[in-house]
């Protein structure tokens, strides 16, 4: 491309850029303008790069290639079935790779970072801009910052890879990104969206194996195509002779083939339990926080009413239904005392709802996290905050489970000991550097012998930490979500289809309960059933199966991970011990 042309495209994609910030400026949701403004802001920065290197043609190739594989992996991503693409998709930044160090060895690492972290950009753009419709400043630190950690992997095999070019130091690539994988999920500064794995979650019929591997399967899956196609993409002419594509074209089948029998076969399994959904449809940002309380009650009561029979066993409400319940209180909050009442014409039934939860104490604990002190008038009130799920009958006790996977920034301040200094500047932006109060354990809401594991919203995304729910005796997943912060995008639609994937983990039937997005059943085989629309009032009831199945995954959980940790650890000791 000319520098002439480059100075004209970097105008337009500016101009869109700024014409995006001045709407959203102006707009109270943004729905696919961070796209727009991400995208295009980001690909202005990038030309900005190309201009200094106007008449190299080796560059311009490494932008094509880093740009092919970022937008592959972008749109691989569900919503849509598009996740074969992933098969393919690394292989421009091998070949990207492999180029720069055959020209020079020598700081490779360095003169692959930026071709590395654009396609890792345009990949998180693509796939999460939605987050930026919950804060912008936040939703770009997370696409942004998560960009540079995929990095990592890449950097560290490359200074391992200009030293030797054998198959084993190949693989040992797919090794580190899938450590790296579990690590993301492990830290304060968790963010596990796009763990390759979850690509698979629109083609679940694709991934029933899952039940032993978890999602670190897929990622590998996705890790041996990418492999073993890399040298016809080196040598095109290989592209074109059939005995090359029999290695990659069983690696790709038997998977496939072994799942979609497992998937024919596949059977609900269990008690039958009659479960109702309520959706209430609250606008999150200036409806749901802001309609008063007792209008909220009213409402909610109706549409349970609406669905509730004789035979319902749970009723499952949204996460955050009800706003500032005390905890040393819970028995005499209004919307407690009313569902009692309404629940003494069902006494087989159980209701499961989020909760925003308050705890207060008289003085201050020295055995509780995320306490906060507040200053009224001659009294200091010592409390803290929690996003919470209860579990109430028509008795006298009820239950509470403390949500425990935080989202970073929303709802824990990523290592507030550290980063106490800013808490100011965390103050203005409305937020807190105290975060919520979470368990240490996950534990089950138990009715009439039946035991169900609530799970809320990100939680979702964690296969893992799903399973100590299963371990513990849930017999069936409920997941209570608020899907509405990121507006009529791809965002809610992801989150469902991820939550399939935990279906087929623990083959546990699954009930979702959204305020907005979409509440629904999921099969023990990932299937979604009876779907509610985005921006719907709606309630759902269906008999499910619970079961106290236990999965290979279930029991040994990321073995997968733990065996690329292991061999992390074990090639720098053979390395040593090779030396010596």
């Amino acid at each position: 491309m000319t520098a002439k042309f480059l100075r004209i495209l970097f105008l337009l994609l500016l101009a869109i850029a700024v014409w995006m910030g001045w709407q959203m400026a102006h707009l109270p949701l943004w729905g696919y303008h961070p796209l727009s403004l991400l995208l295009c802001g980001w690909l202005a920065i990038m030309i900005l790069f190309r201009l200094r290197q106007a008449g190299d043609a080796v560059k311009f190739s490494y932008w094509k290639l880093s740009s092919i594989a970022g937008v592959l992996l972008g749109i691989g991503f569900p919503p849509y079935p598009l996740a074969p693409l992933y098969f393919v998709a690394f292989i421009p930044l091998f070949l990207l790779v492999e180029h720069i160090i055959a020209q020079n060895p020598k700081g490779a690492g360095r003169r692959s970072f930026l071709y590395l972290y654009h396609a890792f950009v345009l990949w998180n753009i693509i796939a999460t801009f939605w987050v930026a419709n919950t804060a912008l400043v936040g939703g770009m630190f997370a696409i942004f910052l998560n960009s540079f950690f995929m990095t990592i992997p890449w950097l560290l095999w490359i200074q391992i890879r200009k030293k030797s070019a054998s198959l084993w130091v190949y693989c040992l690539l797919p090794v580190a990104w899938i450590a790296f994988e579990y690590g993301h999920m492990q830290w304060e500064l968790s963010w596990p969206w796009l763990t390759l794995g979850n690509a698979w979650a629109a083609l679940p019929s694709w991934i029933q194996w899952y039940e032993y591997t978890g999602v670190f399967g897929g990622s590998l899956w996705i890790w041996a195509l990418n492999l073993i196609l890399l040298p016809l993409f080196r040598q095109k002419e290989r592209l074109r002779l059939a005995r090359n594509w029999i290695a990659p074209g069983l690696v790709f089948a038997l998977p496939l083939a072994i799942s979609l029998l497992m998937y024919s076969q596949q059977k609900d399994l269990g008690t039958p339990v009659e479960f109702a959904v309520v959706q209430p449809n609250y606008e999150p940002f200036y409806q749901k926080f802001s309609t008063p309380p007792e209008l909220q009650l009213q409402h909610f009561l109706e549409l349970s009413r609406e669905v509730l029979t004789p035979q319902t066993d749970f009723l499952v409400l949204p996460e955050t239904s009800f706003e500032q319940v005390r905890l040393d209180e819970f028995d005499i909050n209004p919307a407690v005392f009313a569902y009692r009442q309404l629940l003494a014409n069902y006494p087989n039934c159980a209701l499961v709802t989020g909760i925003d939860a308050v705890t207060v104490y008289d003085t201050f604990p020295s055995n509780a996290s995320n306490v906060r002190t507040q200053i009224q008038g001659r009294d200091t009130i010592f409390w803290a905050a929690t996003n919470a799920a209860a579990c109430i009958d028509t008795s006298d006790q009820h239950q509470i489970y403390r949500k425990s996977r935080l989202v970073p920034g929303a709802e824990i301040f990523p290592y507030n000991g550290l980063l106490s200094f800013l808490d100011p500047i965390v103050k203005k932006l409305g937020g807190s550097i105290y975060g919520l109060q979470m368990q240490a354990e996950r534990s089950v809401f138990a009715s009439h012998g039946h035991k169900v594991a609530p799970v809320i919203c990100y939680e979702s995304i964690y296969g893992g930490y799903v399973t100590s729910y299963v371990k513990a005796g849930a017999q069936a997943i409920c997941i209570m979500t608020n899907d509405g912060w990121w507006d009529l995008t791809p965002g809610h639609l992801q989150h469902l289809q991820i939550g399939r994937l935990r279906a087929i983990e623990t083959r546990k039937s699954i009930i979702r309960a959204a305020n907005t997005g979409v509440s629904c059943f999921i099969n023990q085989r990932g299937d979604i059933e009876d779907p509610t629309e985005y921006e719907q009032t709606a309630v759902l009831r269906k008999t499910v199966l619970l079961n106290d199945i236990q999965t290979f995954y279930t029991r040994f959980g990321d073995w997968i991970a733990f065996i690329c940790i292991g061999l992390l650890v074990f090639f720098p000791l053979g390395m040593i011990r090779k030396k010596g």
